[in-house]
């Protein structure tokens, strides 16, 4: 039998009718999801598309409106359940930058990535997973075909990153938290990135440890990705600079810097069009007007770095006030 965990619905969902109430979904509603989904029909409510972000292609999974909002107050109900501190991706009210918090001004830093983090969790798991939550075998299964594609985790649903969450919480918090205790490490996990920091270096033995307990959980360390920062290295949490103070990540400035030169000379529209030309394309498409899309984008930018570092911020705005005044963006 499985047992309930400490993370856990702080009510009961043994039963159809209670989900149906708790999601504030007619159970018609709920089942022909569950049904369409298992046949033919799954293909027009949910697809996959690759799509480059960054330097990497990645697979994602998109879905039509009335089942993105079934999966939107899924997700809604799941995150009633409080999580550990540490957690932070995807977690309301949490952010790149309060992650990046936990970890400045120390000497050393380790970042662990857990490989193909999404699609590692499968069905089964999930099933499992939503059994410790409180649910009933029924209301386990009909969830979980609600939040899987193709036997895993999609990345692209809205329920993703709160199961991705709760199953670490369940199977590899409480270890991981011991091993940092023990030795004064701080810990944070954003989505499929641990972090380590503390004042001494982490230990190869601990280390291995913290591998042990993922790969207990039925997951695997990037040990590609897995680096480690010393006392002089430049060192960087969620895009974002953590050495003596937490400032935006170099190449932030640059952007921004960068577009605010370009608007000097040319229009708003033309930076648009020849920095972001997919972006550009897209608002064409949808009849949106690049030049507001252009304002926002740099506004967005300066209040990102303004949350993160003051001193930048004015810094920036100091230097460009007469063209952010021309273009009406601060």
């Amino acid at each position: 039998m499985i047992t309930k965990s400490d993370y856990c619905f702080p009510f009961s969902v043994h039963s159809l009718e209670i989900l149906s109430i708790q999601l504030r979904v007619p159970l018609e509603t709920i089942m022909k999801y569950s049904q369409l989904l298992d046949g033919p029909e799954g293909r027009k409510i949910v697809h996959s598309f690759d799509k480059k972000i960054g330097n990497k292609n990645r697979t994602l999974v998109n879905s039509q409106e009335p089942f993105k909002v079934l999966n939107q107050k899924i997700n809604e109900l799941l995150q009633i359940i409080s999580l550990p501190s540490e957690i932070k991706g995807g977690v309301l009210g949490e952010s790149t930058i309060s992650n990046a918090s936990m970890h400045v001004g120390k000497n050393f830093l380790t970042k662990v990535d857990v490989k193909n983090y999404f699609p590692s969790i499968d069905s089964r798991m999930i099933k499992d997973l939503f059994l410790r939550l409180g649910c009933s075998g029924e209301v386990a299964k009909i969830l979980t075909r609600l939040t899987t594609f193709e036997g895993a985790l999609p990345q692209g649903f809205p329920t993703s990153a709160s199961i991705a969450n709760l199953y670490f919480a369940v199977h590899c918090y409480d270890s991981i938290k011991k091993i940092a205790e023990a030795k004064g490490y701080t810990f944070s996990l954003w989505i499929d990135d641990l972090a380590f920091s503390s004042t001494n270096p982490i230990s190869f033995f601990d280390l291995q440890s913290v591998k042990k307990t993922i790969r207990c959980a039925g997951l695997e360390i990037n040990t590609k990705k897995t680096k480690r920062f010393g006392v002089r290295d430049y060192k960087e949490v969620t895009g974002i600079k953590v050495n003596s103070r937490q400032r935006p990540k170099t190449e932030k400035i640059h952007e921004i810097e960068n577009d605010l030169f370009k608007l000097r000379t040319i229009s708003l529209d033309e930076v648009a069009k020849n920095k972001y030309p997919e972006k550009y394309q897209e608002l064409i498409r949808k009849n949106r007007a690049p030049d507001k899309w252009m304002v926002e984008h740099v506004r967005g930018l300066l209040n990102y770095i303004k949350r993160i570092d003051e001193k930048d911020f004015t810094r920036i705005v100091s230097k460009h006030t007469e063209v952010l005044r021309q273009h009406q963006i601060f």
